[in-house]
């Protein structure tokens, strides 16, 4: 992927450091981010991914690996930085993209967090900041916050998933969940098998969306990807989700509850000093 060069797009003048000024003094009128409804919070986010995508001219990508950028960045929004305000996202994000914080490859959940971090100490930001909050800093979480974050977003997906709701999107990343908590442990003949099945899934899905697109360079894009693309991104996402499914349809059958056999990971890897 190109690396983006601080030359590649426009940095501040002074005049565009009154304007940044005046943008940051209006949006720390809004509400914190611990203090703004998640579903609002979550749109507001979403937009300001889609627009840094506009503005940068990166390509945004497929709308399953969108969705996963935009949940791991609200994630860590949420969890790393509650006394942002909800405004200052897209202020951070803008910055970010045009080299504020440095050169930066792609945009990704990795990129959207350093340029939160970066923003949350920028001095534009601190020397408006009320003399009180000026001592604020970005709160690294604990292991044990990263591991409760990670497992609810796991258990939540398990209860969708029983319930018979589409996961797909996350379904990805639980399962490196899963697998970073020791829960999951396939046969290399299972991995393969996942595999095997990926592959056949990702050329029937490109196969349907080549025969229902209506445009013909829509549909010899998804041809050439047929032919002679690299797939193997594609296969190992959906290996994952087949290998996510397969644990959870053997804890369904074994009656088993995933938040029971996470918790009792959790004392195994944190002691008995746990969350209730």
């Amino acid at each position: 992927m190109r690396r983006i060069q601080m030359s590649n797009l426009q940095k501040y003048n002074p005049e565009h450091q009154s304007e940044l000024a005046a943008q940051i003094k209006v949006a720390l009128t809004s509400s914190m981010v611990k203090d703004t409804p998640k579903k609002g919070l979550f749109d507001y986010v979403k937009g300001a991914i889609a627009r840094a995508y506009a503005m940068s001219r990166f390509t945004p990508p497929e709308t399953e690996e969108m969705n996963v950028i935009v949940k791991g960045t609200f994630d860590i929004i949420v969890t790393k930085y509650p006394t942002l305000r909800y405004q200052e996202i897209e202020i951070a994000f803008l910055n970010g993209i045009t080299g504020e914080y440095g050169d930066y490859k792609g945009l990704s959940v990795i990129s959207f967090s350093h340029f939160t971090k970066c923003y949350m100490v920028d001095k534009n930001r601190i020397s408006q900041l009320p003399q009180k909050l000026q001592i604020e800093a970005p709160k690294e979480p604990s292991r044990e916050e990263k591991f409760d974050l990670a497992a609810s977003n796991a258990v939540e997906a398990f209860n969708k998933y029983r319930n018979g709701a589409d996961i797909s999107i996350i379904a990805s990343t639980v399962y490196k969940t899963l697998l970073k908590m020791n829960l999951v442990d396939y046969s290399e003949e299972e991995v393969i098998e996942f595999e095997e099945q990926a592959r056949l899934d990702v050329v029937e899905d490109l196969t349907t969306k080549k025969n229902l697109a209506g445009d013909k360079l829509m549909r010899q894009q998804f041809q050439r990807m047929l032919d002679g693309g690299d797939l193997q991104e594609k296969i190992v996402m959906q290996a994952r989700r087949l290998g996510c499914y397969h644990y959870f349809k053997t804890l369904i059958l074994e009656e088993s509850e995933l938040s029971d056999v996470i918790s009792e990971k959790r004392k195994e890897i944190f002691g008995e000093g746990t969350n209730d």
